[in-house]
This record gives C-alpha cells, structure tokens and sequence, in this order.
C-alpha cells in the first residue's frame, strides 16, 4: 500500500498497480460515496488517469481490478489458434520421428503455414509442405557446416 499527498484528485491510497496496463486500484481519501477506483492509465506524478470504475466497498473493487487484470493478460482468438497449430504441428513431427525446438516451430508457422494461403488452419497439405521445409533447411544447415569444415 501506498499513499500520495495533495494529487489533482487528493490524497489517494494505493492498493494495486499494473505496470503493464498502468491501471491502478485507489482509495480517495476525501469524504465521498465511493472512494474506491480502478483506473485506467494511472499517473503516480498527478495523480490523475484518464477514466475508472468507482466503488463503495472495496470487495467490489479489488474484484473488478483482479478481474479486469486477467482478462488483459489472457491470450487473444489469434494467440490461441497459433499455440494449437504449433502444438499440432509439434505433434505430426514427433509422429514423424523429428523433434523440433520452439524456435524451428515458429519458423515453420511463419514461413510454411501463413505463406501459403494466410490461412492459419493447419491442413494436411500444409503438414507436408513443413516436412518439406524442415528437410530442406535442415540439408541447408548441413551443407554449411560441411563448408565451414573445410
């Protein structure tokens, strides 16, 4: 908990802070029916942020705060199905006998699946297209590292 003195809305206590949305839960120390707030883009130096919910108990409040903080860090729609496909993906390699780290994943996503059509559905079609592309770089990688012997 902290306390800041004299701020374009008074004297506030600070019960709660996320540096990633900048949202805050307050206490308004002045003499009002709702004193409790979850700001939004709160300003330690004013004071001050730019819109909020107001609360007369504070149960209330650290529950909307608690709450709106999770729904931010939640994955999107498109986050979600990218994580499936590249779980997918994971999966028909290892079914394959290949195993493949995060970053050769991503690679496949990237230049394999969302090239192709800019559909991110994972097909069959875009499963053998990434085995291709696998074997490829990896015949690449090989090739040079042959060079680099020599």
């Amino acid at each position: 908990m902290l306390k800041l003195n004299n701020t374009v809305n008074g004297d506030l206590t600070i019960y709660g802070f996320d540096s990633k949305s900048n949202d805050a839960l307050l206490k308004r120390e002045k003499n009002t029916a709702e004193p409790y707030v979850v700001a939004w883009n709160f300003d330690f130096e004013t004071g001050g942020w730019g819109q909020g919910h107001y609360f007369s108990h504070y149960e209330d409040a650290e529950k909307f705060y608690h709450d709106r903080i999770y729904e931010m860090e939640k994955p999107t729609k498109a986050e979600q199905i990218k994580e499936a496909e590249l779980l997918l993906l994971e999966i028909e390699f290892e079914a394959h006998e290949i195993k493949c780290d995060k970053e050769m994943l991503e690679e496949l996503y990237y230049n394999v699946i969302i090239k192709s059509d800019g559909s991110t559905f994972l097909n069959e079609i875009d499963v053998e297209d990434c085995l291709d592309y696998y074997f490829e770089q990896k015949e690449r990688k090989e090739m040079e590292a042959e060079g680099m012997e020599k």
